[in-house]
């Protein structure tokens, strides 16, 4: 909850819970199997995999989503 990078990666694997707010300005964050609720996550700049589902993207002003090996461009997910 909360948590904060600046540069380099988050990895998820496995069941993941709960994730809020977490944010980063560089990076990637990496999401496989089974992610529970995903909430208010954003990026600028960097790389979001989904290996499962994900729910509630907030915003992500500059970057990739990928949702099952597919590449989504925009403002708006879900």
């Amino acid at each position: 909850t909360g948590s904060a990078l600046q540069g380099g990666d988050i990895t998820v694997t496995g069941a993941t819970g709960d994730w809020t707010g977490a944010g980063m300005t560089e990076g990637k964050i990496s999401i496989h199997k089974n992610c529970g609720r995903n909430t208010g996550e954003w990026m600028q700049g960097g790389e979001i995999w989904v290996g499962g589902r994900i729910r509630g993207l907030g915003r992500i002003t500059s970057g990739q989503i990928y949702q099952a090996g597919e590449a989504i461009t925009g403002d708006a997910l879900l």
